[in-house]
């Protein structure tokens, strides 16, 4: 039988994460593309597109500062695969 540290790092489980991530990774690589191609289209000119993505990683990245203390201390919980498939997909819905 199977105990709960056999599945935490199984190979199974840590394909399953990066393919999870790699997929979220490119649905919202897509979508960027998409609407970065539509605000051109509306005449909206690089140089104010550049500043709104600035601002945005911005306020992306700085509140993600506690989510990797997070990460870290589940880790210990855990195990590295699940708190990562947790805190990059669950806890961002």
């Amino acid at each position: 039988m199977a105990t709960m540290k056999d599945i935490i790092q199984s190979p199974l489980l840590l394909a399953l994460v990066i393919g999870g991530l790699l997929y979220i990774s490119a649905f919202s690589l897509v979508y960027l593309k998409k609407a970065y191609d539509h605000c051109l289209e509306l005449g909206i000119t690089r140089k104010e597109l550049s500043n709104v993505i600035k601002s945005s990683l911005i306020f992306s990245v700085v509140p993600s500062l506690s989510i990797v203390v997070g990460l870290f201390v589940l880790i210990a919980v855990l195990g590295s695969v699940w708190a990562w498939w947790r805190l990059s997909v669950i806890g961002s819905l």
